[in-house]
């Protein structure tokens, strides 16, 4: 995945998708689009990236770090999520399936590429876009672990001592 993919896939998600996003920042729908499709003449401005970014993370909307992961990414980096409010153990078990499921996909698609021990373009999308969806995966399972960890630590008096448990 590109930086222009994840955006692309980012506007999609976004609630209202390309035609919200465009008003939010001021162009029009089929601008955003072009600029989106990787048109020559139309690109991009990193302003714009980051507003759009900033939008789908307030919004939480579905990949919504895709943008800031594939830049990170390419540096060797991930960015850390923030852990999720409330989460239960369900949720966590959920996202260890869902994890286990991704990593699943993402050797299934890279064996398939290797079938012939080339990868093509295609495949290398492909297997992109898998990996992808397995670190998006992994950060839901590190944030939710996370927010469990918190959750069940004593809560703190002003001194640093915990704080004894009061029983109704």
């Amino acid at each position: 995945m590109s930086p222009l993919d994840a955006m692309r896939l980012m506007i999609d998600n976004y609630p209202g998708g390309r035609a919200a996003v465009a008003v939010r920042i001021g162009k029009s729908e089929e601008v955003l689009r072009k600029e989106t499709s990787g048109h020559g003449a139309f690109k991009h401005g990193l302003a714009d990236a980051v507003t759009i970014s900033d939008m789908c993370i307030e919004a939480q909307s579905p990949h919504c770090y895709a943008f800031v992961n594939e830049v990170a990414g390419r540096a060797g980096r991930l960015v850390e999520l923030p852990a999720h409010e409330g989460a239960n153990k369900q949720d966590i078990r959920a996202d260890v399936a869902g994890l286990l499921k991704e990593c699943s996909d993402t050797v299934a698609v890279v064996t398939e590429a290797l079938a012939d021990e080339t990868i093509s373009d295609n495949e290398l999308r492909h297997v992109e876009r898998e990996i992808e969806e397995l670190v998006e995966r992994a950060q839901a399972v590190c944030a939710g672990a996370r927010a469990r960890h918190a959750a069940s630590r004593p809560a703190m008096d002003h001194n640093g001592f915990a704080r004894p448990l009061r029983v109704s």
